[in-house]
């Protein structure tokens, strides 16, 4: 979980670094007008709370 995301690629360069079949998304407390960076989802805390199918 990340507060916003930086201006740099750190917070998906890290994720992209695994090699295991789990999903990767990114929740933030901001929200973002694009819906993912390098094919990671980007999804708002309050969304991520709320959805049951995440």
């Amino acid at each position: 979980m990340t507060y916003a995301l930086p201006n740099n690629t750190h917070e998906t360069d890290n994720l992209l670094k695994l090699k295991d079949n789990y999903r990767k998304i990114i929740i933030t407390q901001n929200y973002y007008e694009f819906t993912q960076v390098a094919g990671i989802p980007i999804i708002n805390i309050v969304d991520w709370l709320l959805d049951d199918t995440i």
